[in-house]
């Protein structure tokens, strides 16, 4: 089984659902289909991030391109210590960036 979690990528009231893929230990048939899918799978690219309200799946690279400040740090953390993350976590910018004391609350809290 491929491990899977999702996690609410926050900044201010800047709100992403993401969907992260740890293809670190895939077999050789996942590497395969995820190559003919267009995703290579190597030692440095071996997370893939579909952020779910745009069905779109993409990689670290691509991420720290489109927006460095929220995507690169939250991609770097989220990769930094994904075995430790619990599922549906909220990832904070601000707060890993140092810019606030408390990570916000989720998103689900704030607008059930």
């Amino acid at each position: 089984m491929i491990p899977t979690k999702t996690f609410e990528l926050r900044q201010g009231n800047r709100f992403v659902p993401l969907l992260v893929i740890d293809a670190r230990n895939l077999t050789e048939e996942d590497k395969y289909l995820f190559k003919k899918s267009g995703f290579f799978i190597s030692k440095h690219n071996n997370f893939l991030f579909l952020r779910t309200k745009e069905n779109h799946l993409s990689t670290r690279t691509y991420l720290h391109e489109i927006d460095p400040t929220f995507f690169g740090i939250a991609v770097d953390y989220i990769i930094d210590t994904f075995d430790t993350l619990k599922s549906a976590q909220v990832i904070d910018v601000d707060y890993i960036a140092g810019k606030t004391t408390r990570p916000v609350e989720p998103y689900r809290y704030d607008h059930a």
